[in-house]
């Protein structure tokens, strides 16, 4: 009986340490760096040459963005120049509408989507070899899909190991970034691998992390987990890692306005 007790009491005891230690991890990664803020005007992530991207479609990519202002243009990931000879392409918004550049060739813009400031919310575009386009957009607040398609692209200029770049676009003509993003992301990726809508909604209905790793496995070029760096942290000159296997890892670049490039705590993904 005796025996009993004794054992009895320390596997209680352990469960609580274990307890603790689950809530102690939970409050530590729930302060990670798991989104960046970006300020729309001189913000910006870049690595100036890139390796093993794709160099052509398909092209799948998604991210995460709550946007501060859905005024003008605002790429917030590219993969090329907007000038120059690598052109590649870019993502982002245009108005409340989505935005899918193969710069130099066309702008697949859509007309039926409306993306909302204040709100986490998904947003994905899917490149096919005929280089039509397939949007997709989620907003977890009322749990509602909305789809686009912008058909008949005529390919795409080989971006080649032109620049990778988050919250802006990158114009080596002009010598500067332009069309920047205003509001903070969360989590990036890329698969050069054609996905459905059944892989895209797994993906942001979960809303959990390390499934763009699971559905694109091989074929994943790009994944941005943003989890470096610890909320509040201010991020010029601080580094994002790719866990793809591409490796391509970005710098940040706060531009003259200090202080305003700055890791935010996650939000609206969990670990599993």
């Amino acid at each position: 009986m005796m025996m009993r007790q004794v054992t009895g009491s320390w596997l209680g005891l352990m469960f609580r340490i274990l307890k603790i230690i689950l809530i102690l991890l939970f409050f530590y990664q729930s302060n990670l760096f798991s989104a960046i803020d970006c300020d729309g005007t001189d913000d910006y992530f870049e690595l100036a040459t890139s390796s093993g991207l794709p160099t052509g479609a398909p092209v799948s990519v998604g991210l995460w963005i709550y946007p501060d202002s859905v005024t003008g243009q605002h790429k917030i990931i590219a993969h090329g120049e907007r000038s120059g000879t690598a052109k590649g392409w870019s993502f982002g918004t245009s108005g409340d509408e989505l935005l899918f550049t193969t710069h130099g060739v066309k702008d697949y813009l859509t007309t039926s989507l409306t993306i909302v400031t204040g709100e986490w919310q998904f947003i994905g575009a899917y490149l096919d070899t005929a280089h039509d386009v397939a949007f997709y957009h989620y907003r977890p607040s009322t749990n509602t899909l909305a789809t686009a398609s912008v058909l008949h692209g005529v390919g795409m200029t080989n971006p080649s190991t032109g620049p990778v770049t988050i919250c802006a676009n990158d114009d080596t003509v002009a010598g500067n970034k332009a069309t920047f993003f205003n509001g903070k992301v969360e989590e990036i990726f890329m698969i050069n691998a054609a996905l459905t809508q059944a892989n895209f909604e797994a993906i942001f209905r979960s809303r959990m992390r390390y499934l763009p790793a699971q559905i694109g496995a091989a074929n994943l070029s790009m994944y941005y987990m943003l989890n470096e760096h610890a909320d509040g942290t201010n991020l010029d000159g601080l580094t994002i890692k790719d866990y793809s296997n591409s490796g391509n890892n970005v710098t940040g670049n706060d531009g003259a306005t200090n202080g305003t490039l700055t890791a935010k705590a996650g939000e609206v993904l969990s670990y599993p």
